[in-house]
């Protein structure tokens, strides 16, 4: 199934969730160690082991240090967050994906046809190519929508899924 595969596509991303705790995990330790050596920086002045000169320099590229490893912790947690929310997406079509398949098993041909009549969105033609585009639910919440308004849902949330499909990709 195309859903299927493109919604693995956008889990995968560069990183498992294991190596992403490694590196959340990594970059937490070096706040904690940048941390720590500015503690002894200040000790090593307050003792008169340093010279301010020498302690200013220090303490700017250590702030420095730690300005970047906060900025790579907020971009991890929020590629930890992105993954999140694909997931949830995934697991919520794989269930509309279930019930719609079980519905369908006992459907007439009459209800079969507003199904799809109801889940396409357009057909594009070119040439010798039909394309189709559909309406799907992608989160247990839009269950309580009915298909007419989802269209709507749909073209709002659509180019969120195909930026953050294309963000994980490139990722």
């Amino acid at each position: 199934m195309q859903l299927t595969a493109a919604l693995a596509r956008a889990q995968s991303g560069e990183w498992l969730p294991q190596e992403l705790q490694a590196r959340r995990a990594n970059v937490q330790q070096a706040l904690a160690q940048s941390e720590r050596q500015q503690e002894r920086l200040l000790s090593a002045y307050l003792a008169e082991v340093i010279d301010l000169h020498t302690f200013e320099r220090n303490r700017v590229s250590l702030q420095q240090q730690q300005e970047s490893l906060t900025i790579q912790q907020r971009e991890l947690a929020a590629c930890a967050q992105k993954q999140l929310d694909v997931s949830a997406i995934a697991s919520s079509i794989e269930e509309f994906c279930v019930q719609t398949r079980a519905g369908l098993a006992n459907a007439s041909f009459e209800k079969r046809r507003a199904l799809v009549e109801l889940l396409i969105d357009r057909v594009i033609v070119t040439d010798s190519e039909v394309e189709l585009h559909y309406v799907i639910r992608s989160s247990p919440a839009s269950v309580q929508i009915r298909f007419c308004h989802l269209l709507k849902v749909y073209h709002r949330h659509f180019l969120w899924f195909k930026r953050n499909i294309a963000a994980l990709d490139a990722a």
